[in-house]
C-alpha cells in the first residue's frame, strides 16, 4: 500500500476511503486493464467472416494489445494469480468474456433444447480459454511480451483444432 500511496501521491486515509485494502485496489486496476484489452478483441471478433478468420483477427488484436502494454500484460496474466481470492474470482469472470470466441462455432448437436451450450461444448470452450491463458502466462512471465504477436498463427491453429474436427 505504501508504494501505491507514494506512486499516486495520495494519503493513506484517501486510499482506504477508496479501497478496503490492497487486493481491492489491485482488482480495480486488473478490471480496468482487462476491459481495455478485451473490448477491442471482442469487437474484432464480430463480423460475418468464417469463424477461424475472426478468431485469428481477435487473437492478433489481443496479442498486439498485450505487447503494447507490458504492465497490463503482467497484471492480467501473471500477477493476478497471486493477488488473492477476489482477484481469482474476477479473473474467472474476465476470462469468461472470451467464451464467444469459441462457443459460436459449436454445431446444433452441441446445444441443448434452449440453445445453450451442452457440458461437452462448455468443456471445449473452457479448455480453449484456459489454454490461451496458460500460454499467455508462460510467455509473459518469461519476459517474452514483445514476442506475443508472433504466436498468432500457432495459437489460432492450436485453439481451433478441437473445433475443426482435429481434436
Amino acid at each position: 500500500v505504501a508504494a501505491v500511496l507514494l506512486h499516486e501521491g495520495v494519503s493513506r486515509k484517501t486510499f482506504y476511503e477508496l479501497y478496503a485494502g490492497k487486493e481491492e485496489c489491485f482488482v480495480a486496476v486488473y478490471e480496468d486493464d482487462m476491459a481495455r484489452l478485451l473490448t477491442p478483441v471482442m469487437r474484432a471478433f464480430e463480423g460475418s467472416e468464417p469463424w477461424v478468420d475472426r478468431l485469428r483477427t481477435a487473437l492478433g488484436v489481443l496479442l498486439g494489445g498485450l505487447a503494447d502494454d507490458p504492465s497490463a500484460a503482467r497484471i492480467c496474466f501473471v500477477e493476478v494469480l497471486s493477488a488473492g481470492p477476489l482477484a481469482l474470482e474476477r479473473r474467472a469472470h474476465a476470462l469468461a468474456v472470451l467464451d464467444p470466441l469459441f462457443s459460436p462455432h459449436h454445431s446444433a448437436d452441441d446445444r441443448d433444447a434452449d440453445g445453450d451450450p451442452t457440458p461437452r461444448a462448455r468443456s471445449f470452450t473452457a479448455g480453449s480459454v484456459g489454454s490461451l491463458a496458460e500460454v499467455l502466462h508462460r510467455e509473459i512471465a518469461a519476459g517474452r511480451i514483445d514476442e506475443l504477436p508472433a504466436l498468432r498463427a500457432q495459437l489460432t491453429d492450436t485453439l481451433a483444432l478441437p473445433f475443426t474436427g482435429g481434436g
